[in-house]
């Protein structure tokens, strides 16, 4: 009798495919892209926002004083994007940069066209921001970037803030507070802690020898000598979320904690009562020109008008979140020069500009802004003018004009989770399976409307063998059906015995394939989870009877089957690429390629294989993988 087991979520797979485009290359006809071997924005929204282009996710914002309508914006990912037209147009701004992703931007309020920003390396997306480690410098307005400075996160934990003022440039981690007095030329420990958190960092941009620095247990603390020597302040509470200086008024200091915002007009000797948050923040932004205007943003957005007195919400006009009321904002820069002028970086929908002081609000054209991370693209096999595709924050978008137009779909799924694939019916083009958290779902109207099949439990991968026969990868086993959903077995553990080990809590299912030509042959990558301890061993599984049994084979993080030959199969690792010709029974090494994500085979042209790599692009081989040269020309 087979083992019917419940799922309980472990963890959340993201697939980061915005290098995985390389794949509609292989669908779509030539007229689609703007030149050969270059890569051009993918069609458009509804006909006005071409999707995957303008906006996206916005870690951090910061902007030139000596010139407002200069903005820089930390993308993650996508990098670093420069405005000179107050947000209205963008353009990549990395360069230095390659391999890293940009979590922090800050300027030098006292040097015109000096920004610092702080980095994590590709291979650390999630969590987010648990390996920020480099500090950039850039004195040519963003143009160009040089590393400076870097922490050691398994030591001092990770960056978590940092500030520039007068050449003086202050990094902050968990457990250390870094000083440079020359723009990033020499460093100097000015704090450290080995057991008590540090939590907040702010600067007197007036004075930059003057800064503020709070620590879970210990408290406040400042430095007037530039961090040589601390005294400690007292203010009515602790557990401090952020510390910010009044750039016009360097004795007024505002403390943000999870439930409050205090104030100080005394240089923190004195403060108010503390009033209450009306929703989550995490950060504090004051006014450049007016010290009694302070906004705390995070989940929430709220402003005070008062010197913190009172505060309210001031999200009129920003997009919805997929969970939250409004979308998170997680930067925020104020024009000197424009009373109420304040841009917004969103988690999800680039930049968001108000002239009214946060009143309302309204998207900046964000023309250039490529900054949408995707998790998934899917092609129709049966239809290509038909591709599926979803952001990173849960949007759903399709087209089925070959990427010219796009429309958004699976409203009945979305309030359920966010997907993670789609799949098609390789008999009936207009039939679709998703895999979600929780449930797999079907639409037999090419995605249009969707409904459940009754799968109890998160779905990472869903493949359609036949028109009963689905598999089902959930973190917990793999499952399958053959009468079309209505009942479900486990099936890898039948033909590979679970280890032994009490704490064996089932089999992660990371992804499913198999060749149209071949529906029946399936390879799957699984890995065990043990309670308490993480992962256990992963390896590669083949099935040849449409899953009902299994073969364990070599294990790789990536393998793509050869189109029309399900016995011809292309791994790579961290490395290298192989081949196998027999099934994943034996491999053989191939060409030398960077860490691949993603391997796509050119169905006309067996020798013509594209990669997506974790940091350095796309990459081609035109003779069987033998070798390797990149192609990414046009992507940021």
């Amino acid at each position: 009798m087979r083992r019917r087991t419940d799922v309980q979520p472990s963890f959340t797979l993201l697939l980061w495919l915005f290098l995985g485009l390389a794949a509609l290359a292989l669908v779509l006809p030539a007229s689609a892209f703007a030149a050969e071997n270059r890569w051009t924005p993918l069609g458009r929204d509804g006909g006005e926002v071409p999707l995957g282009w303008d906006g996206g996710e916005v870690q951090s914002l910061a902007l030139d004083p000596a010139d407002p309508d200069t903005l820089l914006a930390a993308t993650g990912a996508a990098g670093l994007y420069k405005s000179t037209d107050g947000g209205d147009s963008w353009a990549w701004s990395g360069t230095g940069m390659a391999g890293w992703i940009a979590r922090r931007v800050v300027s030098d309020f006292s040097r015109p066209g000096t920004f610092y920003t702080a980095a994590a390396p590709y291979d650390s997306i999630f969590p987010a921001g648990s390996a920020t480690r480099l500090v950039f410098r850039s004195t040519d307005g963003g143009v160009r970037w040089e590393r400076v400075f870097e922490v050691d996160p398994s030591a001092e934990g990770p960056i978590r803030n940092l500030a520039a003022a007068g050449g003086r440039v202050y990094v902050l981690t968990a457990r250390r507070l870094s000083v440079s007095a020359d723009t990033g030329a020499t460093w100097s420990q000015a704090y450290t802690s080995a057991a008590d958190d540090l939590t907040a960092l702010a600067v007197d941009l007036r004075n930059p020898g003057t800064a503020y620095l709070s620590t879970v247990h210990a408290g406040l603390f400042k430095s007037v000598d530039g961090g040589i020597t601390w005294t400690g302040l007292h203010p009515p509470v602790g557990d401090f979320r952020a510390v910010a200086v009044a750039p016009s008024r360097s004795a007024t200091l505002y403390l943000l904690t999870g439930q409050a915002l205090y104030h100080s007009d005394d240089a923190g000797i004195t403060w108010s009562a503390g009033t209450p948050l009306p929703g989550f923040a995490g950060e504090l932004a004051v006014d450049p020109v007016r010290a009694s205007i302070v906004y705390a943003f995070g989940f929430d957005l709220a402003v005070s008008r008062d010197g913190g007195a009172t505060l309210r919400l001031a999200e009129n006009g920003l997009p919805p979140g997929q969970y939250t009321r409004k979308l998170p904002v997680r930067g925020l820069a104020i024009r000197p020069d424009r009373p109420g002028t304040v841009y917004a970086g969103t988690d999800a929908e680039g930049v968001y500009r108000s002239t009214d002081g946060g009143r309302l609000w309204r998207p900046a054209a964000n023309a250039g802004l490529a900054a949408r991370v995707f998790l998934w693209v899917r092609v129709n096999p049966r239809i290509p003018s038909q591709i599926y595709a979803q952001t990173a924050a849960g949007q759903l978008f399709r087209s089925v004009d070959g990427g010219v137009t796009w429309a958004r779909f699976g409203a009945e799924i979305r309030p359920f989770g966010r997907l993670r694939g789609v799949a098609f019916d390789l008999r009936n083009p207009h039939i679709l399976y998703a895999a979600g958290d929780p449930g797999v779902f079907r639409s037999l109207d090419e995605g249009a409307t969707w409904s459940s099949l009754g799968f109890d439990r998160g779905a990472i991968d869903v493949l359609a063998i036949d028109g009963h026969t689905l598999l089902a990868g959930t973190e917990g086993g793999l499952f399958r059906t053959t009468d079309a959903g209505r009942t479900w077995d486990e099936v890898l553990d039948d033909s590979i015995p679970p280890p032994d080990n009490e704490f064996y809590a089932g089999r992660i299912i990371l992804w499913m394939k198999s060749d149209p030509a071949d529906p029946r042959t399936i390879y799957a990558r699984a890995e065990d989870h043990i309670a308490h301890a993480g992962s256990g061993d992963s390896y590669l599984v083949r099935s040849t009877d449409g899953g009902a049994t299994w073969l364990p084979l070599r294990f790789f993080d990536v393998m793509e089957i050869e189109p029309g030959h399900p016995r011809t199969l292309y791994a790579a690792d961290a490395d290298h690429v192989f081949r196998s010709l027999d099934g994943g029974d034996t491999w053989q090494p191939l060409g030398a390629l960077p860490k691949a994500t993603d391997l796509e085979v050119d169905p006309h042209s067996s020798n013509t294989i594209y990669a997506g790599t974790a940091a350095n692009g796309v990459y081609r081989s035109t003779d069987g993988g033998a070798t390797w040269a990149p192609i990414n020309a046009g992507l940021a």
